[in-house]
């Protein structure tokens, strides 16, 4: 079994919630899975007046618009809820075990079980999640390494640190209105597993991953699949927003609409906003995308998630800032996530919705396998199967 693939029969239904807690964004659905795809019939969000609230309100009003429409239409009630957070409430690295031995020896689940245990023993267990993202044994990455031989593993494994009241806000909103499990994990996890099955070719190559959100933007680097990177700055899309609205004499309101004709073939106006704006961003951008990539090959082609106002905009603007790729003077591919990009993999209500959803609802009905450093404790368990 794979350590993340993709379940292809009927799922119990999941509540998916992607959280940014700096500024109280909350964006809840309901995914069900059917077949090979991954369908939303119900979704909802917290309002702009409510992102300037603790985000206590954003959970309690995405939520409860939620429980309104899933009522209101019949749809079952979800069994389980998985929970994305944003940097830089969720941090999360990368770490590489190696093992090597003079003679080949069998990848099976309990040598990889005593690696992790041995590692988190001497010092690795601080964090309160770690992952098991990726193996390579003999140089060569596989998903599906148990039973093979070699000499060589390396085991990367994602080890993420929640702050523990966001947690307990978490659950204790969700609660409210359901009663189910709750899992919480950094969205560079489920970015790093749904796009292999969002994108097939991205599990290729070298590619980065931009995620802006509210408050911050967070930079992965991807390799061959596994993420290798991340670098994260303080500065997001509602304090670009703000720059730009400053810069207009208006309010950020009356700048979005501004914006949302970007849409509608005025892109030239919101990126020379940006350009203007958003210096301080591209300069830490730039710094960072070397930072996370001066160990590896630069990226092919960056992978873009942010909001739909500034999408379009910021896709432009970080085009602009690679200049060199593959040793040819010439842009970079940039992708923005949306839900038409994403649709070969999730059925979203509309031609638009949220792309963040849609990775959230990918991840929730991922399987993952084998093991899963708790959250709760600092012992391995065999992780449980969502399907």
């Amino acid at each position: 079994m794979g350590l993340f693939s993709r379940s292809t029969f009927h799922s119990h239904p999941k509540l998916v919630l992607t959280v940014d807690a700096p500024s109280g964004s909350v964006e809840a659905a309901l995914a069900l899975a059917h077949g090979d795809k991954v369908h939303i019939p119900a979704m909802a969000a917290s309002t702009l007046s409510t992102e300037r609230r603790p985000l206590r309100m954003g959970l309690r009003s995405a939520l409860e618009a939620l429980s309104r429409d899933i009522h209101a239409h019949g749809l079952p009630l979800p069994k389980e809820a998985v929970v994305l957070v944003s940097s830089p409430s969720y941090r999360a690295s990368t770490e590489i075990i190696r093992y090597e031995e003079t003679s080949d020896f069998k990848v099976t689940p309990a040598l990889v079980q005593k690696l992790l245990e041995a590692h988190f023993k001497r010092g690795g267990g601080e964090s309160e999640g770690s992952h098991l993202i990726g193996t390579v044994v003999n140089g060569y990455r596989t998903l599906e390494p148990y039973g093979l031989f070699g000499r060589t593993l390396e085991l990367f494994v994602l080890k993420s640190a929640l702050e523990r009241e966001t947690a307990r806000l978490i659950e204790s909103e969700i609660l409210r209105f359901f009663h189910l499990p709750v899992l919480v994990e950094p969205l560079s996890l489920a970015l790093s597993v749904s796009l292999r099955t969002a994108m097939p070719a991205l599990d290729k190559g070298t590619h980065l991953s931009v995620h802006m959100s509210g408050r911050a933007t967070e930079l992965l680097h991807f390799e061959e699949g596994m993420l290798l990177e991340s670098a994260s700055f303080p500065i997001g899309a509602q304090d670009l927003f703000t720059a730009i609205s400053r810069s207009l004499h208006t309010t950020v309101e009356v700048m979005r609409d501004k914006i949302r004709l970007s849409h509608k073939g005025h892109a030239a106006l919101s990126v020379d906003l940006l350009r203007l704006a958003g210096k301080e961003w591209v300069s830490l951008f730039e710094k960072a995308s070397e930072m996370i990539t001066e160990r590896s090959p630069r990226p092919e082609s960056v992978v873009l998630l942010a909001p739909p106002e500034i999408l379009h905009p910021l896709e432009a603007l970080i085009r602009g800032s690679f200049t060199y790729h593959r040793g040819g003077r010439r842009g970079l591919p940039v992708i923005p996530l949306t839900g038409v990009t994403l649709s070969r993999s999730v059925a979203l209500p509309g031609d638009l919705g949220s792309a963040t959803l849609a990775i959230a609802a990918l991840f929730a009905h991922t399987q993952r396998s084998p093991f899963l450093l708790s959250t709760s404790s600092e012992t391995l368990r065999e992780a449980s199967v969502v399907s």
